[in-house]
């Protein structure tokens, strides 16, 4: 069974009406159910060309060492800050384990420290600390997972079971690479399958889809002065396949002194934001958090 006709099974499970159905609104309908604005992310050095909208896919690329993971976990943190939302995290360079009466016992405790050092703005790893009610509500808010099947219906299972466990708002697969590549058809097909069964997935479930991927090759990325230029989904693998299956890109570029972000790409502008840039961030490795403009969106934020 190639992708297209696995998609197709999906879509049937999932609706009574078989492999289609028309859509047809009424004025009624359209006004009780009114498209959402993009909700604010929390930074308001970001709001006009970036804010979170359930039922939408975001990409996070960028140059190495930009802090892709480390960036879209702080956007996801303050989110479950402000609304309260919890996610679902597949990151597996960031997993580790231990041996424990011969078994192996996985544990997503560093990113979880890291994400609590972000939130508390304390160093975890400082015994003189106790952040135990802390770290319960990072747990609470951030589920993860290690997948034996890395394949994209493997995943999209797992997604599924933690969404209707714990109510999970939102999902990171971080890196894409990390995914089994069982290619039966062109590699770039393959990718607009797999991207397709994800957004149908987010769309029925009301969630938000996130996905890290890397650049295919760092040669030919510097400019005239040795800098990494802006990284775009052209130069991911599958290039074509990302810039028009994505409904928000967001590029992360690391210089000298500070970090640039760049929404490369946002779908529904007149709702989500447009695209543009914003250059003046740092980070602090005492608090473990970017700063933006001299800024810190944590400094306000308390425990929902």
């Amino acid at each position: 069974m190639d992708n297209i006709d696995k998609l197709k099974k999906l879509i049937e499970k999932n609706s009574d009406r078989g492999t289609y159905f028309e859509i047809k609104d009424s004025y009624e309908n359209t006004v009780s159910h009114k498209s959402e604005k993009g909700l604010f992310c929390g930074v308001v050095e970001l709001q006009d060309i970036f804010s979170w909208k359930k039922s939408f896919a975001y990409l996070w690329t960028g140059t190495p060492g930009s802090g892709k993971t480390t960036v879209s976990l702080y956007m996801m943190l303050l989110m479950s800050l402000r609304r309260g939302w919890r996610w679902c995290v597949w990151t597996p360079e960031m997993e580790d384990a231990y041996i424990k009466g011969n078994v192996p016992h996985y544990t997503a405790k560093d990113i979880i420290y890291l994400l609590l050092w972000t939130m508390t703005g304390r160093n975890p790893y400082a015994d003189s600390h106790d952040l135990k009610a802390e770290y319960d509500w990072v747990c609470d808010h951030f589920k993860f997972i290690h997948m034996n099947d890395r394949r994209p219906e493997g995943i999209s299972q797992a997604f599924d079971v933690m969404h209707q466990k714990y109510g999970i708002d939102g999902f990171l697969i971080d890196p894409w690479k990390s995914i089994k590549q069982v290619i039966t058809e062109r590699s770039d097909i393959w990718l607009e399958d797999v991207l397709f069964m994800f957004k149908e997935f987010v769309l029925q479930t009301n969630t938000i889809m996130n996905y890290v991927v890397h650049p295919k090759s760092l040669r030919d990325y510097r400019d005239a002065d040795g800098e990494f230029r802006v990284i775009t989904p052209f130069d991911l693998s599958g290039g074509a396949a990302w810039f028009n299956s994505m409904d928000v890109i967001v590029s992360l570029r690391r210089l000298t002194a500070n970090l640039e972000w760049h929404t490369y790409k946002i779908r529904k502008q007149h709702l989500i934001g447009k695209p543009g840039s914003f250059s003046d961030i740092v980070f602090n490795w005492d608090t473990y958090r970017l700063i933006f403009n001299g800024n810190d969106p944590f400094k306000n934020e308390q425990i929902n």
